[in-house]
C-alpha cells in the first residue's frame, strides 16, 4: 500500500532547459519582458520549472546563449505566475546601457524614432537611469509625434497625424521608456 515516486532530474533539467531558452532569447534580443506558458505536470504547478529557469537565470554569472551575464547586463527584477491564467511573466532590466549626454540625447533619439518610422517598426525600448535622458526622450516623442497642422512631422513621406502616431510610457519598476508606434493604413 506504499507509494512510489520515481523521480527523473534529466527529464526535469530538459524542462527547465526549454524555459531558460526562451528567457535567454528574450535577453538576447532586448525584450524587457517575457512570458512562459504553464506545463501540465501531474504533480507540479504549471509554472513550476518556468519559476526554476528564472531564478537560474537572474543568478549572478549567469550567461544567456548570447552572451549576456546576469549582473553585469541585465537583472531579472520581478516574476510571477499570473492566478488566472498560469503564465509565468520575467520582467528584465538592462545594466549596460551607453551613458549618453543630456545635451546630445534628443538628436540620438529622434534618429531611433525616424529609424523606426522608416522600417515601419511598432515598439522601441528604452533602457534609462538618468531623468535628463527621460526628458530627452519625451521631447523627442513630442518632436517626431508633432501634429500641428500645415507644419506635422514627417519621415520619409509618412506625416505625424495623418499615416502614424506615437504614444510612450515610463516604467519605474524596469526603468524603461516604451515608444508606440501606430501606423494608420
Amino acid at each position: 500500500n506504499g507509494v512510489v515516486t520515481v523521480l527523473n532530474y534529466k527529464w526535469a533539467e530538459a524542462e527547465i532547459q526549454t524555459y531558460l531558452d526562451q528567457i535567454d532569447a528574450a535577453i538576447d534580443s532586448g525584450d524587457t519582458q517575457v512570458s512562459l506558458q504553464p506545463g501540465t505536470y501531474p504533480d507540479k504547478r504549471g509554472s513550476e520549472y518556468a519559476s526554476r529557469a528564472a531564478a537560474r537565470a537572474g543568478e549572478e554569472g549567469y550567461t544567456t546563449a548570447g552572451g549576456r551575464v546576469a549582473g553585469e547586463d541585465y537583472a531579472l527584477i520581478t516574476h510571477g505566475t499570473n492566478a488566472d491564467t498560469g503564465v509565468f511573466t520575467a520582467t528584465i532590466r538592462y545594466l549596460d546601457q551607453p551613458a549618453l549626454d543630456p545635451d546630445t540625447a534628443l538628436d540620438y533619439y529622434v534618429q531611433q524614432l525616424e529609424e523606426a518610422i522608416r522600417d515601419r517598426e511598432t515598439e522601441l525600448r528604452f533602457p534609462i537611469e538618468d531623468p535628463a535622458i527621460r526628458d530627452a526622450i519625451e521631447d523627442a516623442c513630442h518632436r517626431v509625434g508633432s501634429q500641428t497642422r500645415g507644419s506635422a512631422y514627417s519621415v520619409d513621406g509618412l506625416t505625424a497625424g495623418e499615416d502614424y502616431w506615437i504614444s510612450y510610457g515610463y516604467s519605474r519598476i524596469t526603468k524603461v521608456y516604451r515608444v508606440d508606434i501606430t501606423y494608420i493604413d
